[in-house]
């Protein structure tokens, strides 16, 4: 009969390897999910403000939801609405004949909503 003795020493180095080995996957798996979380976030972007005649806007939408982007004008007119698939877009809204104030831009994708306000002077 073999008999196997372990130091002391060898059983708290092991204990360490394994506590280190836990923690680098834990943070391995919540760098994961903060990146993957990161990626899916639409993004709006409504310059410049003040405008004068041109308004425009960015929109980078990585989901597969589709989105709807509308602006509407200070009285809460409707001036600009479209569908928003996957994708970065630019659209722009002539303001020369609409009257000076705020205006609210908004994209809404699912649960999800997006708003900005402008100014026309």
């Amino acid at each position: 009969m073999f008999r196997i003795i372990l130091s002391p020493g060898y059983l708290e180095m092991r204990f360490r390897i394994q506590i280190l080995v836990v923690a680098f996957m834990l943070l391995i798996a919540c760098s994961d999910k903060v990146e993957v979380e990161a990626h899916h976030q639409s993004t709006l972007q409504a310059f410049p403000s003040p405008m004068n005649s041109v308004g425009s806007i960015f929109i980078n939408h990585p989901s597969n939801e589709p989105g709807t982007l509308k602006v509407f004008d200070p009285k809460g007119k409707i001036i600009l609405e479209v569908k928003v698939n996957t994708g970065e877009h630019r659209y722009e809204f002539i303001v020369t004949d609409k009257p000076p104030g705020k205006y609210e831009v908004i994209f809404v994708a699912g649960s999800m909503v997006i708003s900005q306000t402008m100014i026309k002077i």
